[in-house]
């Protein structure tokens, strides 16, 4: 159980104005404060592990199951499927001079890492994202929202001379497939993991950039949409805390920002978290 603020400034974020008179400007920030849950087990057999559960893991927000498995010669391969069904979005998020409405957002996803690849310090990722609004009701065809997305990830683990500090610099190759011409896109981007590890402490720090292009022009707006982004994400995990068994504490924080030629689309975003959960 625990809690997150976010303050967030979006079009396309229901806590933004459902009341737009323009197109012409982004988002002002609106805050939120909301009570979250989370419930997870895990498992080992030998040198392999499944875990699962409610709530945040990685990348991935839901429901997931994740599976852990060192297989000899290729390497350590980690899979994860999940679903997450609590988000909410716009039905138009375009539609002006009269109240936006609200409706749910399915998320579906597999990701895919393999780590000491060949017995070498390379790992890859494949991810892959499926994302379902179940109301569209944006005005062209065009911008439809449905899509898939697929991420494509190389890193490496560089060793450090600290005792459990781990710096893995990652390029990625990343598409989005949507209903709409106008919100598919290619791009490319750089990132880092830096992890750090002492007994019951675990110190994540991760950053990336992103450049996407977007393959079609928007109908309101005329032109092809361009984006850079960057974020930026800090979690603290304590294992034990105070000496109460099975039970852990996670601290995090986070920002992030997008930037477009188109005003509309830009978007920024800092959030913190504290979760107290129980292992089972």
């Amino acid at each position: 159980m625990g809690t997150i603020f976010t303050s967030t400034k979006s079009n396309f974020d229901t806590n933004s104005n459902n009341y737009l008179a323009k197109h012409d400007k982004p988002s002002s920030y609106e805050s939120d404060t909301a009570l979250i849950g989370e419930l997870s087990f895990s498992k080992k057999y030998g040198d392999s592990s499944i875990s699962g559960g409610i709530g945040y893991s990685g990348d991935a927000r839901g429901l997931f199951i994740s599976g852990k498995r060192k297989i000899e010669n290729y390497g350590d391969l980690k899979a994860q499927i999940f679903i997450d069904p609590f988000k909410k979005g716009w039905k138009n998020p375009y539609k002006l001079n009269s109240k936006r409405e609200e409706t749910d957002i399915y998320t579906y996803g597999l990701n895919l890492e393999l780590n000491k690849v060949m017995n070498t310090n390379f790992l890859i990722k494949y991810n892959l994202k499926y994302t379902d609004i179940r109301k569209d009701n944006v005005e062209y065809s065009t911008l439809k929202r449905d899509a898939i997305f697929k991420d494509f990830i190389v890193g490496y683990n560089v060793k450090t001379k600290i005792r459990g500090l781990m710096f893995i610099p990652e390029v990625s190759f990343n598409t989005s497939k949507a209903k709409g011409e106008s919100n598919s896109f290619y791009g490319y981007g750089a990132g880092f993991s830096s992890l750090y590890f002492k007994r019951n402490l675990k110190l994540i720090f991760k950053g990336n950039i992103y450049k996407k292009y977007y393959q079609d022009d928007e109908p309101i707006f005329g032109k092809k949409r361009n984006e850079n982004s960057h974020n930026l994400m800090l979690v603290c995990n304590i294992d034990n805390p105070l000496g109460f068994e099975k039970t852990y504490l996670t601290l995090t924080a986070g920002y992030s920002e997008k930037y477009s030629n188109i005003d509309f689309y830009k978007e920024s975003k800092i959030f913190s978290g504290i979760i107290i959960g129980y292992k089972f």
